[in-house]
């Protein structure tokens, strides 16, 4: 079975007895941690865009570019989605998907 750095993708050798790895050196590690904060600071503002979205009447104002809250609040939806696909990879919790 071969291991892949949740950080950097690097392969690594899985040790002979114990946990597997899930990152190929302390600095991966590290920055992993970073940007797992990171992520969760952009997550929490996202998360109050998107409530107050969804409290917005559609009165069909527009923002600077052009999206109608509807499509705000679906850019910020998808937005979420793919922050929390990452965090959750780089924080292991998709491994049964990989096997």
């Amino acid at each position: 079975m071969q291991l892949k750095c949740k950080k950097c993708g690097n392969a690594m050798e899985p040790p002979e007895t114990g946990r597997p790895p899930t990152y190929c050196s302390k600095v991966c590690r590290r920055s992993a941690e970073l940007e797992i904060t990171r992520l969760g600071r952009h997550l929490e503002k996202l998360e109050f865009e998107r409530i107050q979205l969804n409290v917005t009447d559609n009165t069909g104002i527009k923002d600077m570019l052009g999206r109608t809250s509807k499509v705000q609040l679906a850019d910020c939806e998808r937005n979420i989605a793919e922050l929390e696909t990452r965090l959750l990879l780089l924080l292991g919790e998709n491994e049964h998907e990989q096997h």
